[in-house]
């Protein structure tokens, strides 16, 4: 069992039990979802706005403004309501005619592989044993071998806790192939330093429940 500085019955006494606090001294170490502070709790208990109402799209205006820092880019950041394991799919879906190099380090990105035939895609894959890092240079004597469409890779994968090198692993692709580079930060984005546009990403999501330290339920991409 993963373990945590709050003892499971002592943190779901704070949560669910016991009377607000004002101030949280938070020590919380599980990979998510993540503790959720008591002012976003205390937001999630008013009345429900329309979702065509002025109030929501002035929300979504400040998020089209702010996200973008967050992802470090200069393109638009967008919002889903789904789990990040929809953005595995939407992506290949939406960018891969032909192959995709699916590299896998493990759990979330061996899910990524498995997405990715379960399309009926030309799905290679590049693997590593869990626990150790993605080596950019195997990255690029693949993209020597074949031609592909895009490459998926997990930036933390948080089944071993390993952070893969996406700036090292970016260059390679850029060098060898005109493949786009698609990442899953779930649980690193916010979390780490990510560079969207330094690393020459192309597309990148996360899921709110990790870093971003709040409810589950929005892929933001």
């Amino acid at each position: 069992m993963p373990q945590c500085g709050i003892a499971c019955d002592d943190l779901h006494k704070r949560l669910f039990l016991d009377p607000p606090m004002t101030r949280e001294p938070i020590r919380f170490f599980l990979p998510g979802p993540s503790y959720v502070t008591e002012e976003v709790r205390r937001a999630m208990l008013r009345p429900m706005a329309a979702h065509r109402s002025p109030e929501v799209g002035a929300v979504y205006e400040r998020l089209a403004e702010r996200l973008p820092r967050i992802f470090r880019t200069a393109g638009a950041v967008y919002q889903a309501t789904s789990s990040a394991t929809f953005l595995m799919e939407a992506s290949t879906r939406s960018v891969v005619q032909g192959r995709v190099l699916n590299l896998t380090s493990g759990a979330f990105s061996e899910r990524w592989h498995e997405v990715s035939r379960a399309q009926g895609l030309e799905a290679d894959r590049l693997s590593v044993p869990w626990g150790e890092v993605l080596d950019p240079e195997l990255v690029r004597k693949a993209l020597r071998r074949g031609r592909y469409d895009a490459v998926s890779l997990v930036h933390c994968e948080t089944s071993t806790g390993v952070l893969n090198p996406v700036a090292e692993i970016a260059r390679a692709v850029r060098e060898e192939s005109d493949a786009l580079v698609l990442v899953d930060a779930v649980s690193s984005l916010a979390g780490v330093p990510f560079e969207t546009d330094g690393w020459g990403v192309d597309l990148v999501f996360v899921g709110t429940q990790k870093a971003l330290a709040l409810p589950p339920g929005l892929t933001l991409f």
